[in-house]
């Protein structure tokens, strides 16, 4: 075998063990400038420089032709090359960019510009170098060059996503083998039929997407990683999972587990895959006196396929509110009141490829009021007790995907459509949306910048639990690390209304990262606003959150986070806690 200068690659030992030599020097082989055929001419110079190239005289090259900026931009192809074989590396590079300047439509200088680059240890220019001649249409070889050039850069770094998208355009990686790193319990067939890649073919950027998100919908994985290992000719396929089993193992790690919602006066009670079939039951008791809650749920796939799954809940609440706040309140004797709900549903989950998901599901819920006397004629239905019906239905998936950036948006739509079950009252719909956005610098999680919109709107009869509650709040997602949800312990502090429009900008930086635990700091900067109607119990008013946060992350998914967030406009700071199993 000869590479495209001629020189004769070393026979691969088949049934060797693959060392590191063998990779460097496939690396070698790979980035090392090559020659194009140059376009015959009829200038003296050109030809005389073409003769000595292609007879390997590089210095006399260089010698007959000194370093000017006079040269036609063939001319600097030729010094460039020469000086790269003499492994000149800054002046071949003074070179080619001079020629590239004279010619930037020649896709000759960057493909050759990216080895330079990659022999000055400068990845980020070659793989700019190697875009741009992409761009600039090379022919097939040359292609094919790139692309597998592109490919190991990105291979070398660790960035698995962008490995793929440009070895796949080449027919690579070839999996010969597919190994499971740590002893698991779950079900080798269900197993089999998550992992979307299979032996003795090509792995597609498709397929380990898939497998990703079908193995995190099984939800016993506390950790998902994939990893290539280079072999001679194919590669084989790691794939390092954490298994959460049962409550865990008798261990002070797993007692830490069970008491992490202590401080929040909530203990937390899971037990993961059970049986090996990926069924799981997340349960926590909370005994807060102004939110005491009860929440379980049972879930798992369905007909033994992990890309369905199903879910059964059940939720039952005794919360005391405040909402001083509000205009409602001003009209009424007392703004304090008690809310009691016990309710229960289902949901589907199926996932399509790695893109797309949706759900589906339906519920019931009862509600009963304690010392209320807040009352309005214009919303009748907005303290309304008794039982009510809801039916969900929800999607999201990937609407940009960067992986040589590392860069990802996500769109999520859901939609609820509601009854209370008493007479007069009409339906009530619900609808939000969202966008999140993330971006890896490095293409780790060691420093991730996220930006997230979302918005939505509620219409009709919709009682007090149906708004949106933007705020610090244990029971909600959306977020104003500034605003307190509860006053005094009790819910109603946060904004309530019936839109909202809400993003939030993070930026986390890993500074300590243990085999066990990790920790995170970054600034952060909320932006909302929250609406209802004149009469109701909504808060007007667009508010600026800024504020630090700290997290800490553990291998088995949990996070604490503490923030100090203050509000721009009103100049009021908030310390809080939270945590996220």
């Amino acid at each position: 075998m000869v590479d495209s200068f001629g020189r004769s690659l070393p026979p691969r030992e088949e049934g060797l063990t693959p060392r590191p030599a063998l990779i460097l020097t496939f690396l070698f082989w790979v980035s090392a400038p090559r020659a194009s055929a140059a376009q015959p001419t009829t200038e003296p110079s050109e030809a005389t420089a073409r003769s000595f190239f292609e007879s390997e005289r590089w210095q006399e090259l260089l010698l007959e032709f000194p370093s000017s900026n006079s040269y036609s931009a063939k001319l600097d192809f030729y010094r460039g090359m020469a000086l790269a074989r003499l492994e000149r590396w800054q002046e071949a590079r003074d070179a080619l960019e001079l020629g590239a300047a004279k010619s930037p439509g020649d896709s000759r200088f960057p493909l050759e510009l990216a080895g330079i680059f990659f022999k000055m240890k400068d990845f980020r220019q070659a793989k700019s170098a190697l875009s741009r001649s992409l761009s600039l249409g090379l022919e097939a070889d040359d292609e094919a060059y790139a692309n597998d050039f592109l490919g190991t850069l990105f291979y070398l770094e660790g960035n698995l996503d962008a490995t793929l998208e440009y070895w796949n355009r080449v027919e690579k990686p070839f999996i010969r083998r597919i190994e499971i790193l740590g002893e698991l319990r779950l079900d080798p067939e269900l197993l089999d039929r998550a992992v979307s890649a299979s032996r003795e073919s090509v792995l597609t950027l498709e397929e380990l997407r898939t497998s990703r998100a079908t193995l995190q919908e099984l939800g016993v994985f506390a950790r998902t990683r994939f990893e290539l290992k280079p072999g001679l000719g194919s590669f084989d396929l790691h794939l390092m999972l954490t298994e959460r089993n049962g409550f865990g193992k008798p261990t002070l790690g797993s007692l830490a587990s069970l008491l992490r919602g202590v401080p929040f006066e909530t203990v937390y009670l899971d037990f993961f895959n059970l049986g090996g079939s990926a069924h799981n039951s997340r349960s926590f008791f909370r005994w807060d006196a102004n939110k005491r809650r009860i929440f379980t749920s049972f879930s798992g796939p369905i007909a033994s396929d992990p890309s369905r799954r199903f879910r059964l809940f059940l939720d039952a609440r005794r919360e005391e509110w405040d909402v001083a706040g509000s205009a409602l309140a001003h009209s009424g004797p007392s703004s304090q009141f008690g809310l009691e709900t016990f309710g229960g549903g289902w949901e589907v989950v199926a996932r399509e490829g790695s893109p797309f998901q949706w759900r589906t599901g339906a519920g019931v819920s009862y509600r009963r009021y304690r010392e209320l006397e807040l009352r309005s004629p214009e919303t009748p239905f907005l303290f309304a007790e008794g039982p009510s019906l809801r039916y969900d239905v929800g999607a999201e998936g990937a609407l940009v995907r960067v992986p040589e950036r590392c860069f990802d948006v996500r769109a999520s739509a859901n939609g609820t459509i509601g009854k209370l079950l008493r007479e007069g009252a009409p339906f009530f719909t619900r609808v939000r949306g969202g966008i999140d956005a993330r971006w890896l610098p490095k293409a780790s999680d060691d420093l991730a910048v996220e930006l997230t919109l979302r918005a939505g709107t509620t219409m009709g009869a919709a009682p007090l639990d149906e708004l949106f509650l933007v705020g610090t709040e244990r029971d909600t997602d959306l977020w104003l690390r500034r605003h307190r949800g509860p006053r005094d312990g009790k819910k109603g502090s946060a904004h309530l209304g019936r839109r909202f429009l809400l993003a939030n900008h993070d930026l986390t930086k890993i500074v300590v990262e243990k085999p066990r635990f990790s920790i995170a700091v970054g600034p952060f900067a909320d932006f909302g606003v929250v609406s209802d109607e004149p009469e109701g119990l909504g808060s007007e008013g667009f508010v600026v959150d800024v504020g630090l946060k700290l997290e800490l992350r553990v291998t088995a998914g949990s996070v604490l986070v503490l923030s100090y967030g203050r509000d721009l406009r009103e100049g009021d700071h908030v310390f809080y806690a939270s945590y996220a199993p």
